[in-house]
């Protein structure tokens, strides 16, 4: 019973990604199985290039397996996972450079179709992070942390159920990595969603309730935390 209350927000099975055929094919992703919950809070840890930022992308819709099954019960169709349902945080910010920040927040809105009032809860998502303070600077007057926080604020202003972010912590120092994190966390737990963060840092692991390891393309899943 209490397995079917925390249906899937995704649901993947068997799901492997290979590039090119034969001898030479690259396999990016082994056969691997998982589920993401709503309101889970998961870090994927492992070296660069052992297939993290493949599995973000097979979960938000942004790529398709070359085998297995993968699925998105509570969320729908895949088209209609972005940009209200899903939300992604790519390892470089993604700034649109002719938008301000505000509007580079409020975007995802626009995006939907919302007929809500966009800045409001752009400026919303940009106090979080305590952004408010650049809301009119453009892309190119931030630095690299600034542009990756605006990235995270404009992550949560669609409310979405699953926020999928790849090392959204590369470009900040320790004590600013840490905080966000944090900021996010509590974000989600606050709104129901869940939260998948593919880092190299192990104090952002640690302050997820779930780990995952790839190494070379192979997940494992973990059961406890790094704080466990």
């Amino acid at each position: 019973m209490a397995e079917e209350i925390r249906r899937a927000l995704v649901e993947a099975v068997g799901v492997a990604k290979s590039y090119g055929d034969g001898q030479t094919a690259v396999h990016a992703l082994k056969p691997a199985t998982c589920i993401i919950h709503a309101e889970d809070q998961i870090a994927i840890v492992g070296r660069s290039g052992s297939g993290k930022s493949t599995l973000l992308h097979l979960f938000a819709g942004l790529d398709d397996p070359t085998g297995g099954t993968l699925t998105w019960p509570l969320l729908g169709a895949k088209d209609d996972l972005r940009p209200g349902k899903v939300s992604v945080v790519f390892q470089s910010p993604s700034l649109v450079p002719w938008l301000d920040v505000i509007e580079n927040v409020a975007l995802p809105l626009a995006l939907a179709s919302s007929k809500e009032d966009g800045m409001p809860a752009a400026m919303r998502a940009l106090e979080r992070f305590g952004l408010q303070d650049l809301a009119g600077k453009l892309p190119e007057e931030l630095s690299g942390g600034q542009a990756q926080r605006v990235a995270l604020a404009r992550a949560i202003v669609t409310g979405p159920k699953l926020i999928l972010a790849d090392e959204p912590t590369g470009q900040l120092d320790h004590v600013t990595g840490t905080a966000i994190v944090e900021a996010l966390s509590e974000w989600s737990k606050a709104n129901g969603c869940a939260v998948v963060i593919a880092t190299h840092d192990a104090n952002v692991a640690a302050r997820m309730n779930e780990v995952w390891r790839m190494d070379h393309g192979t997940l494992t899943l973990e059961t406890e935390s790094l704080l466990a």
